[in-house]
Formats: structure tokens, C-alpha cells, sequence
């Protein structure tokens, strides 16, 4: 059995983390290299678990493999991490590509660009917005680098992408020929948000994830993980 195949497991137990607030306390940061390892197995966890795309090649989504400009947050329990995401500047659409593995047919404007990918949360507390929360905070950090825009790829007829559809984002199918994480049952879209639409993004996505905002306080993260992104821009 590969490792990969061996991290699948039933279906565990959700954990509502916003009921358990004394059990699972939360932190939100910005990874350190002494956290790679960590980063590294929930990344394998969750996409060895994940229901809409199969991950062909698990060493793609290392972090030895991550951009050197890049940062990556990490909300944490007190045992575990329970959710990542990465933010890369994009200076133009080949970087973009490079970083999405995929096509980002988007106008000039869109750049540079902040794009969010690696998304992971461990199967255990799938279902309380987490990722959603992360989301927000990559258009809030290309709001604070004024950047034009914010670009991931997601699975079309998902939960998270109807979310960031009412937040604003705007999407296009997009060719899987190219990408690491290679479509299963739904098309993939290319989603992306410009910095015309970054303040109602903003206000929306404080609105559906208030509980998270609340218990993790994001504001001093947003702004050093923009400090770091926008020197690499310099």
C-alpha cells in the first residue's frame, strides 16, 4: 500500500471547533520552517482525503516545493494544525500560471496578483469555514499590498466555491490538462476577485466567518504576512 493510499481513512468524526471552544482553542500565523513538517502532513492528509481530485504526484504539494516569497498561514489546536493556506505574489500571468499549474487567462490589471493555493484542512474539522476564513484573508492581504487582484483554482458546484461566489469572486473553466491536482467529477475554475471588489469582499466574509474573526483576531497576521509579500515585490 502507498503512503498516500494508507492516509485515507473512513470518514472521521467531525469536530465543531466554534461548540468546543474550551477543548480546541485556535491560533492563526504564519508558518515557520519548523513547521514544515507539520504543514507537509496535513497537506497529504487532506488531499489523500479529499472528494472532488486525485493528487497523482505528492511531492508537489511539499513545502520544500513552496515560492521563497511566498507565505503560509496555519490555524492551529492545541494538538494539531487543522487548516493551511499559502499566498504567493504573481507578478504577471506566466508567474501566475506557474503558480496556479494551470491556465490564468486574466487582463493585465489582475497583476500583480496575489494567488491562494494549498489549501488543506485536516477531514476532522472540515464544515467550520476555516478555509473560507483563510480565503478572506489572502484578499485582505492583496487589499493591504494593493495588489489588482486575488486568483486561486477551485471545484466547480462546491460549498466553498458557492461562498466565494457571494463574496464577490468571479470564475472561468479552466483546462486540467496541465494541473497537479487532476479533475475528478467537476470541472475546475479559475476564480479570481480585482481590487474593485476587495472592500465588499471584505465586509461580506467578516459577516459569514464573525465567530472566526472573533476567538482569532487576524489583524496583526494580515498585516505581516503583507509586509513580507510586498518586499519581495520590491
Amino acid at each position: 500500500m502507498s503512503p498516500e493510499k494508507a492516509l485515507k481513512s473512513e470518514k472521521p468524526a467531525r469536530i465543531d471547533l466554534l461548540d468546543t471552544a474550551f477543548a480546541y482553542p485556535l491560533s492563526l500565523s504564519i508558518a515557520g520552517p519548523g513547521q514544515d513538517d507539520e504543514v507537509d502532513t496535513l497537506r497529504r492528509h487532506a488531499y489523500a482525503n479529499a472528494i472532488n481530485f486525485e493528487l497523482p504526484d505528492p511531492t508537489t504539494i511539499l513545502r520544500r516545493k513552496d515560492p521563497q516569497n511566498s507565505v503560509c498561514l496555519v490555524i492551529g489546536t492545541r494538538e494539531a494544525l487543522a487548516a493551511t493556506m499559502r499566498i504567493a505574489v504573481a507578478p504577471d500571468r506566466p508567474g501566475a500560471e506557474r503558480l496556479l499549474e494551470g491556465d490564468a487567462e486574466l487582463s493585465k490589471e489582475h497583476f500583480p496578483g496575489a494567488v491562494l493555493s494549498r489549501g488543506a484542512t485536516d477531514p476532522r474539522f472540515r464544515g467550520n469555514g476555516l478555509m473560507g476564513f483563510l480565503v478572506s484573508l489572502g484578499v485582505a492581504v492583496a487589499r493591504q499590498c494593493a495588489l489588482g487582484s486575488a486568483l486561486a483554482v477551485q471545484v466547480d458546484g462546491t460549498p466553498h466555491f458557492a461562498a466565494m461566489a457571494a463574496a464577490g469572486w468571479q470564475s472561468r473553466t479552466i483546462s486540467d490538462h496541465d494541473l497537479a491536482l487532476v479533475r475528478n467529477s467537476r470541472p475546475l475554475q479559475l476564480v479570481h476577485i480585482g481590487r474593485e471588489r476587495f472592500a465588499r469582499s471584505a465586509e461580506q466574509s467578516r459577516h459569514a466567518h464573525a465567530a472566526l474573526y472573533a476567538r482569532l483576531k487576524p489583524e496583526p497576521v494580515i498585516r505581516d504576512a503583507a509586509e513580507r509579500l510586498s518586499k519581495a515585490l520590491r
